[in-house]
């Protein structure tokens, strides 16, 4: 097992975000998970008015603290893809965490994961 001197900066890079954007998910109550909703609001098949009454700031939440786990995915598949210039493999990065974005949004959304 690599120590934490032996990891790749965009490695270090998403264990700290990961930490911060989980805290922030609880802590902020809710403002983050729902000014990451805007970014791919547009594009859901349901809009965030659909949450009513009690389900909807445990949902905004939710998708803050669920939405942390992009920077863990992010960094893992950016180690894995070395061979791109460093432009190439943040533009990646910011991919794969607006994706993940929009499957935590649908999920939450459609499946009115809170309650």
């Amino acid at each position: 097992m690599p120590s934490w001197k032996d990891l790749p900066p965009i490695a270090k890079f998403s264990v700290i975000a990961f930490a911060i954007a989980l805290i922030l998910g609880l802590m902020s109550l809710g403002a983050e998970g729902f000014g990451i909703y805007y970014a791919v609001g547009f594009g859901l098949p349901v809009s965030i008015d659909s949450l009513r009454g009690d389900a909807f700031w445990p949902s905004t939440i939710l998708a803050g603290m669920a939405w942390s786990i992009g920077f863990l995915i992010a960094g893992w598949i950016c180690v894995r893809i070395r061979s791109y210039n460093k432009y190439t493999i943040w533009l990646i990065y910011v991919a794969i965490l607006w994706i993940w974005d929009y499957i935590v949004w649908w999920a939450i959304i459609t499946f009115k994961v809170v309650q």
